[in-house]
């Protein structure tokens, strides 16, 4: 069969099932534009972090401030 008369019956297809043809394409469409945009976003989030941190520098040093709660030490020995 020649490419022409394939194209023909492609396109009178699609032409048939006008919604079909739409929803399926827009589907495809919708699907690959979330992937890439979402891949773009975690790349970009990341590159943001990292300048972020490099932008802190190195010689930060976090403090934590307030009264820490020790426990005692459990003892086998001793049973209330």
């Amino acid at each position: 069969m020649p490419f022409h008369e394939i194209l023909k019956q492609t396109l009178s297809a699609l032409w048939e099932t006008k919604l079909r043809s739409f929803l399926t394409m827009f589907g495809i469409v919708w699907g690959i534009t979330s992937v890439i945009l979402l891949v773009g976003l975690g790349i970009g989030f990341n590159v943001d972090q990292k300048e972020h941190l490099r932008s802190i520098g190195t010689d930060i040093a976090i403090l934590r401030t307030g009264r820490r709660i020790r426990r005692r030490p459990r003892h086998s020995s001793h049973h209330r």
